[in-house]
């Protein structure tokens, strides 16, 4: 009886072909000059940008949800303010 052959073993070259290839947190933006030749811009992202990104909390957001709160708090007042003044309701 014959013994099973085990596989190849595989080389390093053949695992990473099996990989997704590596994504970088960069972006590439191509402008047309005046001459009408293309500029490449590469930007890559800095950790501090990759956090705000993941955070998902902008300057405007804050202020609008800070808004929000104040504008609540007042709606949900204004029945003990109305019983305050004495106005019928």
């Amino acid at each position: 009886m014959r013994k099973p052959v085990p596989p190849a073993a595989e080389t390093e070259e053949n695992a990473l072909a099996d990989e997704p290839p590596l994504e970088l947190p960069a972006r590439l933006t191509l402008t047309p000059g005046r001459s009408g030749r293309i500029t490449a811009t590469i930007h890559i992202k800095t950790e501090a940008e990759e956090e705000a990104e993941q955070l998902g909390a902008s300057p405007m957001s804050s202020v609008l949800t800070l808004c929000n709160s104040a504008i609540g708090a007042g709606v949900l007042s204004l029945p003990y303010a109305f019983r305050l003044s004495g106005a019928p309701g």
